[in-house]
């Protein structure tokens, strides 16, 4: 994701990155990424996936947090759906891991609440709470004076709940509207 592009340059002591530099470099991380599926489907390599899931895990964690009420909840489906995904990988091409992942999440989260017998838009209240304060700071470096971020805070907890899932994937993620709208099963318009 973008930090980790930033990061590198900054570890190459660049204190400007081009455009072109950030593009290829996203390019280079989509067909190493199909490079990884290709392992995955072709020999049913444990290391590449382990490899897809240290860059899809904490961001599909951080979305099933948002969703589910316990920390436990969030870490069993968050096995299941990588479960799941390793099965359907190793028997079907996917041109978008990213959107596999969180389709799977997205049902998983159906299937947790239809059978606790509860609706799927129950927020935890540990996310409600701590909703700027997902990423670490990583994300809301700009926001600094406490009054504000109360501000923010309070206007994003009235949001519709994909709404709220949009903004943490969109700003704190930092993915880009297309792959949000991926993610979201939504239009970009919708996204915007």
């Amino acid at each position: 994701d973008i930090f980790h592009v930033f990061s590198y340059f900054k570890a190459r002591n660049r204190s400007s990155v081009t455009k072109q530099e950030l593009k290829t470099t996203y390019y280079m991380q989509g067909l190493q990424e199909k490079f990884l599926l290709f392992r995955v489907l072709r020999f049913r390599d444990k290391q590449a996936y382990g490899e897809l899931y240290l860059v899809y895990a904490s961001r599909l964690r951080r979305y099933l947090s948002f969703k589910l009420p316990t920390e436990h909840d969030t870490d069993e489906i968050l096995a299941e759906v990588f479960l799941k995904a390793w099965d359907y990988l190793t028997s079907t091409p996917v041109e978008s891991l990213g959107g596999l992942l969180f389709s799977i999440a997205r049902h998983r989260v159906a299937d947790y609440y239809r059978s606790k017998g509860r609706r799927e838009e129950q927020a935890s209240d540990e996310f409600q709470e701590d909703l700027l304060f997902a990423d670490e700071g990583k994300g809301a470096e700009g926001i600094v004076d406490k009054a504000e971020t109360e501000l923010l805070r309070e206007a994003v907890r009235t949001l519709p709940h994909d709404q709220q899932a949009a903004i943490l994937l969109r700003y704190f993620d930092g993915l880009s509207v297309s792959d949000v709208a991926e993610h979201l099963q939504k239009t970009e318009n919708h996204v915007r």
